[in-house]
């Protein structure tokens, strides 16, 4: 083109953008780049949320299934067979050995007396129920068979190795701490049954090594008679249990809403303590509410089921009434989750199964 030279043909070829193209570049960029971290954050906050739910989902099934698992077995024996025999039935009898009040009971929003209503760690929470559940454990590999019982002596011998890790003449009042390897261990409470009769007693000392289980010095037994006793400890028949008859650790435990250590709220179980003191086990924790209804069946008209589900008030007092013996239970469990972002409330979801008790002896 005529007028121009070389260099200045040269400088217009190396010219950049204009300040307008800059703008709506860096405009389109920031639109671009404000779409995919809305998106990121979109996702990461979906991601959360069923994280939450399927924490809620899991807790909400767990905790059902360890209830059930025990309320499924109130009052029955691995034998299958009644209870004849509590030799704990001392004045007054613990919370964990009062199967004459029924083996079974429930707590309209209270915790039985067995844990304060409060906001400390371990308190129960205010509004919610509890349920007391007296049986032997479903553990079978806690289980040994008797080798031979001699009533006069008060004295078992097992085919299984105790493996108690305590030492054999030990005096303390404390079982066996939850946790260990233990069957059974010196003052524990436990379950012998055969196909006809179950006794419940404590254990005074145990020899490891040759599964020699004495009884006849253990301080909560008021007899040794292992056949049947009433109520009062009295009319105490004795009995020899034959070989094969069952030894099992007794298992009793109230479950109910708590307060943790954080201020949250969990599910609780209180364990067996022969020495009087509660052990408070926290078992799930988010569980904000416990609400459990009844049904129950008159054995004195050949079992009919009540045609309506009750609370525990309406059982108050006649837990071992066997026109009101309880045939089922149902539990209701509202679980909390985290928020799954500042602003928005904590997910929550509430989960109710129905157990049936079983085994029950008319």
């Amino acid at each position: 083109m005529a007028g121009q030279t070389p260099t200045s043909r040269r400088l217009r070829s190396q010219q950049g953008v204009s300040l307008v193209e800059l703008m709506v570049s860096l405009a389109l960029g920031l639109v671009l780049i404000g779409g995919v971290l809305s998106l990121y954050l979109e996702s990461q906050q979906v991601f959360r949320a069923h994280e939450s739910l399927a924490r809620l989902q899991e807790g909400g099934r767990y905790a059902l299934d360890l209830m059930a698992r025990e309320i499924r077995t109130a009052g029955i024996s691995p034998c299958t067979s009644p209870l004849t025999a509590n030799a704990l039935v001392a004045n007054p009898t613990p919370w964990w050995a009062n199967t004459a009040s029924g083996f079974l009971r429930g707590g309209e929003s209270g915790a039985q007396g067995l844990a304060t209503t409060g906001t400390a760690a371990g308190n129960h929470a205010q509004g919610t129920d509890s349920v007391l559940v007296l049986r032997a454990s479903d553990d079978e590999g806690l289980y040994a068979r008797i080798l031979q019982h001699d009533a006069a002596l008060g004295r078992l011998r097992v085919a299984n190795s105790l493996a108690t890790g305590a030492a054999t003449t030990s005096t303390t009042s404390s079982p066996t701490p939850a946790g260990t390897t233990a069957r059974i261990g010196p003052r524990d409470i436990a379950l012998v049954c055969d196909d006809a009769s179950a006794a419940l007693f404590q254990v005074d000392t145990v020899q490891a090594s040759t599964g020699v289980i004495d009884y006849l010095g253990s301080p909560l037994n008021c007899t040794t008679s292992l056949g049947s006793v009433d109520a009062t400890c009295a009319s105490a028949a004795s009995k020899s249990f034959a070989v094969g008859a069952l030894l099992v650790p007794w298992e009793p435990g109230l479950w109910y809403v708590g307060v943790n250590g954080s201020g949250q709220r969990s599910l609780y179980r209180v364990a067996l303590n022969p020495t009087g003191s509660l052990q408070p086990v926290e078992r799930v924790p988010g569980v904000q509410d416990l609400q459990i209804q009844y049904l129950t069946r008159n054995r004195n008209n050949a079992g009919a089921l009540a045609s309506t589900w009750v609370n525990a008030s309406a059982l108050a007092g006649q837990w071992a009434n066997p026109a009101l013996e309880v045939a089922a239970v149902r539990l209701t469990l509202t679980l909390q989750g985290n928020p799954t972002t500042t602003a928005s409330a904590p997910l929550q979801r509430t989960f109710t199964a129905v157990v049936a008790l079983r085994g029950r002896q008319p």
